[in-house]
């Protein structure tokens, strides 16, 4: 009986460890950052027609240099639970967190094998 209570209660301290560590959307955020996830770098500037259609505008746009790091978290949706938090991109899981890490599980921008592929 003291031995199930003692696994009973490492268990729940297991669990609240788990839930306390867990990163956040936040954190995913910074890490995307600081890591840059994307391959992708941004434009070196516009190009002389978007320089001119620029100039030719007579209210300020914003301004055509994307970083892709930003595009990339755009397209992320996040689904949390009580001990980790998936990140998915277009439908994928690309990055679960836990422990205070993110792991990565799939690439962001993997393709699927076509038939033609798979033919010898």
């Amino acid at each position: 009986m003291i031995k199930s209570l003692l696994i009973l209660v490492l268990l729940l301290a297991l669990l609240a460890a788990l839930f306390l560590t867990r990163p956040h959307q936040a954190d995913f955020e910074q890490f995307a950052r600081t890591n840059k996830l994307t391959d992708a770098k941004p434009a070196g500037g516009p190009s002389i027609i978007n320089t001119i259609n620029q100039q030719l505008r007579t209210f300020a746009a914003e301004s055509g240099i994307q970083d892709p790091t930003e595009q990339f978290l755009k397209h992320c949706s996040y689904d949390n639970y009580f001990i980790f938090i998936n990140v998915r991109k277009d439908g994928q899981v690309i990055y679960t967190g836990m422990v205070g890490h993110w792991f990565k599980r799939a690439a962001a921008n993997t393709t699927t094998k076509t038939q033609a592929s798979l033919v010898p």
